[in-house]
């Protein structure tokens, strides 16, 4: 997939201003950046929510715009930071829906499908609440459950929109131990937009930071994160440590330690 002279505009508000990047395929590519960036606006034209005003998102060489919804759907998957479903569906119920792109009209589930489906919730560790209903979940195991419904599409690219938000740290964990775990093991290519920098250096192969609209870096972790660039991005000063080759940010700014100290 790639970005090319993307631009965005809201109300004659100029949301995104001629971006460009690539997302490397089989890895794990994650959206940073302050509030009101961009962010969320990259991710709904990348998923085909919304429609640029120049520019496009190509995948495998042809403008998304130009493949119809059913298809795009056969190829990338979608986990957003909202989700809803009805209160009384069960877990099972609601990851066959993934299925959805994959049948005509006229044909139900069969076995294929069904096997489809008890891979999707064994890998997502959820195959023991299947027939639960969704009211009755954590939000972490809610959040399991919309990863199924996304893997049961059986795509080769997976989208997910602060897949974190609102989780306590334990549940923040494991969702992203089993998203790193899904490229590591089934090769998928991973978009995710997340908040938490130290999260994002942990997780990801490549970072896209962006401001104002505009990709300020984007590259391995270890090259774009330093002191710098998050100063580029965020206009705050925060140290960053290396431990056993893994750098490390500092959430409180270097003024605020200085004072402390």
């Amino acid at each position: 997939m790639e970005i090319r002279d993307l631009s965005f505009q809201y109300e004659k508000q100029l949301i995104l201003k001629s971006i460009s990047a690539p997302i490397q395929r089989g890895k794990i590519t994650t959206i940073i950046g302050p509030n009101g960036c961009g962010k969320s606006t990259l991710f709904h034209l990348m998923t085909k929510n919304l429609k640029p005003l120049k520019g496009g998102i190509y995948l495998d060489n042809k403008n998304i715009k130009d493949i119809g919804l059913k298809d795009f759907s056969k190829k990338v998957a979608i986990v957003h930071q909202y989700n809803t479903a009805p209160r009384d569906i069960t877990v099972k119920t609601l990851v066959a829906y993934g299925r959805t792109p994959h049948l005509p009209f006229y044909r139900k589930i069969n076995e294929e499908d069904e096997a489809i489906i008890d891979w999707a919730m064994k890998i997502t560790e959820i195959d023991k609440m299947k027939d639960r209903e969704i009211v009755t979940l954590s939000g972490g195991q809610k959040q399991r459950v919309f990863i199924a419904m996304a893997l049961a599409q059986k795509t080769d690219i997976l989208f997910l929109d602060e897949p974190t938000t609102y989780l306590d740290v334990r549940y923040q964990i494991q969702i992203l131990d089993l998203i790193q775990r899904l490229n590591k093991d089934f090769g998928m290519t991973i978009v995710m937009v997340l908040h938490d920098i130290n999260q994002a250096i942990c997780y990801s192969d490549e970072i896209i930071g962006l401001k104002d609209g505009t990709i300020v870096v984007q590259g391995s972790t270890d090259r774009v994160i330093n002191r710098k660039t998050l100063y580029d991005i965020f206009n705050i000063h925060l140290k960053v440590l290396k431990e056993k080759d893994r750098k490390y940010v500092v959430p409180v700014s270097e003024e605020k330690e200085l004072l402390s100290g």
